[in-house]
């Protein structure tokens, strides 16, 4: 299933058209500061990357956005073995997840273009500690699809355990499949103290 029902299309041309109220100033903010650089994407996303960063959004869910701008961010291709392997691995991180080594872990698994707005083509966990550092109650939805090469794998990062194939425990890591001849895994850190979180749908998570 690659398509999208219009009567889900509809709900998304909301959150999208509030999203863009609320955010579209420092959306186009960021772009700019990245600026022009190469473009990569599929069917679900797409990922710019320049010398002064990064950006990623998807394509029918634009509130799905993440970026930082500053210098240039780690990248590589992966063959379709690694990014099935990565894909499990960061899956089976949520079990070691605690209130205590972790502030937000956030993955987001999508299969297919429907997936998007149906669960049966994603996978999504996503764990988030309370402003008062109360652990709420993580949510999970979907299945993962261990041997399927995803369109998309985002992991949003805050946390104190240690990932070997990845170079940052704070910030974004986005993998896009089916780019040209690979996978194409981007690591967009936070380090800075100006970080806000864009990405986050008006009712604070994704229409499933």
């Amino acid at each position: 299933m690659d398509e999208i029902d219009p009567s889900q299309k509809v709900h998304l041309d909301v959150l999208e058209e509030e999203y863009r109220r609320r955010h579209g100033v420092a959306v186009e903010w960021l772009k700019s500061a990245v600026g022009k650089g190469e473009t990569y994407s599929n069917e679900v996303a797409r990922v710019t990357l320049s010398d002064n960063g990064a950006w990623f959004e998807c394509i029918d869910l634009p509130m799905e956005f993440s970026g930082a701008a500053g210098g240039p961010v780690p990248n590589k291709l992966l063959s379709d073995r690694e990014f099935t392997d990565l894909t499990t691995e960061l899956a089976d991180l949520a079990s070691q997840v605690t209130g205590e080594n972790t502030r937000t872990f956030g993955l987001l698994v999508i299969y297919s273009r429907a997936g998007i707005v149906d669960e049966r083509w994603a996978y999504v966990y996503q764990h988030r500690v309370a402003p008062d550092g109360s652990a709420r109650p993580p949510l999970k939805l979907g299945e993962l699809k261990p041997e399927a090469v995803p369109l998309l794998v985002r992991c949003r990062l805050d946390t104190d355990l240690e990932i070997p194939e990845l170079s940052l425990g704070r910030g974004v890591v986005i993998c896009l499949g089916h780019v040209g001849e690979g996978n194409l895994l981007v690591q967009i850190p936070y380090d800075g103290g100006e970080i806000h979180d864009l990405g986050a749908a008006p009712n604070g998570r994704l229409p499933v």
